[in-house]
């Protein structure tokens, strides 16, 4: 294969071009090491990871904890009510997303019945353990804004996973930007015990399927599309590792698996298209703690995607948050819950002082979708 920095740049063109030098350096040293040697590393010596398609691939557990997408209000046109960039709300963002076993589950975009990702969660390692967080951990979950009542005025959560050992901690902020197509996260890892390493596992299913997905990665974003439909997830912080590969076959799952280590570094899934997944090693602190935030942005690009994730991040978690849930001048959720004409008599006969009555309300908003209104 001959290698070039123009060549590892159509693997992704927003691959940099720094990031290619280096990508291009390593591949070079790894193909120095194999002259010498009868076995190397898969992933030095392969830019594109093994496997395709893949196992064959399934859908995130059905039993939801929580959905969340941003509020839009209505304009009228010709009488009729729409959602338009010309309401009080302005743009309009049409990203949806479930929470099941604590972690990020089927995420929307367009209507709301196409799903562009199964699942977002955490790996983690450590000694003589590698364990999946929707099924090695016990979570709570929370709402993230709340009135002096307990409840709940917007549907941004807070969820808190523990490993039944009691070596690690995570915690996430999950909602939606409101001006943008894109998911917000941040993200904060405790461990407890010495040892411990977090990895962040995407497994998209773009354009409602999860067999016809391409991606590739580098130090700080992770790429998917299927289709003419695009995810780009950006970090607020470099990763250390990154890879791309196959469920079940070359993915981070089966690499960590195998002696708790990340030695797969795959650029992309090249042009077969499968059941995809993406790894990235997180930046934990010497304390093995961390604190970062991510977007999730969507759209019909790659270039649509990315501005979408940077845009949302550059704009920052406080602003985002406040936008959400409707804080100050900003429409959100707030204001939803305030339109609502009955929703004051109907708190004064709950049991539960309306909390109930609170989330209902806005899951029965959130489930419309934002194309075709009512």
């Amino acid at each position: 294969m001959k290698l070039s920095l123009r060549s590892l740049r159509t693997i992704n063109p927003l691959i940099s071009h720094n990031t290619s030098r280096v990508l291009l350096a390593l591949f070079l040293a790894g193909a120095l090491l194999a002259c010498g040697e009868k076995e190397i590393p898969t992933a030095v010596s392969q830019i594109s990871a093994p496997g395709a398609p893949g196992d064959e691939s399934t859908w995130a557990y059905a039993g939801k904890t929580g959905i969340g997408t941003s509020y839009e209000q209505y304009a009228l046109q010709a009488g009729k009510r729409v959602f338009s960039e010309t309401a009080g709300t302005g743009a309009v963002s049409k990203v949806w997303f479930s929470l099941a076993q604590g972690v990020i589950t089927e995420t929307m975009f367009g209507l709301i019945h196409e799903a562009q990702l199964k699942d977002i969660q955490l790996l983690v390692t450590g000694q003589n353990f590698f364990d999946q967080e929707s099924k090695d951990t016990e979570s709570t979950i929370e709402y993230l804004h709340v009135d002096d009542a307990a409840r709940p005025l917007s549907l941004a959560y807070k969820i808190v996973t523990r490993d039944r050992e009691g070596q690690y901690e995570i915690e996430k902020h999950i909602f939606t930007d409101p001006s943008h197509n894109s998911l917000y996260v941040r993200l904060k890892f405790r461990a407890l015990t010495a040892g411990v390493q977090a990895y962040l596992a995407v497994n998209p299913h773009m354009n409602n399927t999860g067999g016809g997905d391409v991606a590739s990665v580098d130090r700080q974003h992770l790429y998917a599309s299927d289709s003419g439909v695009y995810m780009t997830l950006k970090a607020s912080q470099a990763f250390i590792k990154t890879s791309a590969g196959f469920v079940g076959v070359s993915d981070g799952v089966e690499d960590l698996r195998r002696n708790g280590q990340m030695d797969w570094q795959y650029l992309s899934t090249g042009q077969m298209p499968g059941n995809v997944s993406m790894t990235a090693q997180l930046p934990l602190a010497k304390d093995g703690t961390l604190e970062m935030d991510f977007t999730v942005g969507f759209g019909s690009s790659a270039v649509q995607s990315a501005k979408a994730a940077s845009d949302s991040l550059a704009r920052g978690y406080e602003r985002v948050l406040a936008e959400y849930n409707g804080v100050g001048e900003a429409i959100g959720w707030e204001d939803y819950l305030a339109s609502l004409p009955e929703l004051e008599r109907l708190r004064a006969s709950a049991n539960d002082q309306g909390r109930l009555l609170h989330t209902s309300a806005m899951v029965l908003k959130a489930q419309e979708d934002k194309t075709h209104a009512g």
